[in-house]
């Protein structure tokens, strides 16, 4: 399954072209990517790679989750599940060295369908020195980009009655302007 454990961290292991440059990219700060069609700009790609593909740069195991990778200046951020916890994290995208964690209780009730994995299913959102995170459990984070610091949280399960008999939220957060879009699983509500 795609990321079950994040183990390889394929989309950001940082693979090099044929000689010893980087290919030229853009940032990916959001699902989709900068203009939400799933299309890179990136430059420079090598036309083939070795037999035994592309060298390794590094490689960092975290813990289980779907959470895809937002990129911004040099900065991974992703997120996973290590045992009753989601972890938020932040990568150095040269080393793989972790630059910041933020971890929260994250349980699940029994009502939750987990064959098809825990989550976090959802992708971080990158946007001027922020970070919004949606995790399994419907916990809706905003923190400092810089430093992992809570800005602020809301328990979107909890406070809009979830239904909890399904495998768990896996909606990204989306910015329109400076309006920021969830798909709870509830009744339409503006806040």
């Amino acid at each position: 399954m795609y990321l079950r454990k994040h183990s390889a961290l394929i989309a950001l292991v940082m693979l090099m072209t044929a000689g010893t440059t980087f290919a030229q990219s853009s940032d990916w700060a959001q699902w989709g990517g900068p203009q939400r069609n799933f299309k890179s700009d990136t430059t420079g790609l090598a036309a083939s790679w070795p037999a035994a593909g592309p060298r390794r740069i590094w490689q960092r195991e975290l813990g289980e989750g779907y959470s895809a990778i937002a990129a911004e200046h040099g900065t991974l951020y992703t997120m996973y599940r290590k045992g009753e916890n989601e972890i938020v994290i932040a990568l150095d995208a040269a080393t793989g060295k972790t630059l910041w964690e933020y971890g929260y209780a994250a349980p699940f009730s029994p009502q939750y369908d987990m064959s098809n994995g825990p989550g976090p299913h959802a992708t971080p959102l990158v946007t001027g020195n922020l970070l919004f995170t949606s995790g399994a459990t419907g916990k809706l984070h905003c923190l400092e980009l810089a430093t992992g610091r809570v800005v602020w949280m809301r328990d979107i399960d909890g406070e809009f009655k979830v239904p909890q008999d399904f495998f768990g939220t896996a909606t990204t957060p989306l910015l329109e302007g400076n309006l920021l879009i969830i798909n709870v699983g509830a009744p339409l509500v503006l806040l």
